[in-house]
């Protein structure tokens, strides 16, 4: 199991998000600790979808 006492911040890159992801699985978390990592991996997500959906435009969507 490895150590997650160190601070975790919000992944920037999908490479950070796997890795994190690869720690909580390994992990044996519980309480306030469990949620923090939750919290963490549902934001990196989140802004990494973000990120994913500003080149997702419709060809011509300006000219109505």
């Amino acid at each position: 199991m490895s150590d997650l006492s160190h601070p975790v911040s919000t992944p920037k890159t999908a490479h950070e998000l796997e890795q994190i992801i690869r720690e909580y699985r390994a992990s044996n978390l519980t309480g306030q600790e469990l949620f923090r990592w939750w919290q963490i991996i549902r934001d990196g997500a989140l802004n990494l979808s973000e990120n994913d959906m500003e080149g997702d435009v419709v060809p011509g969507e300006q000219s109505y």
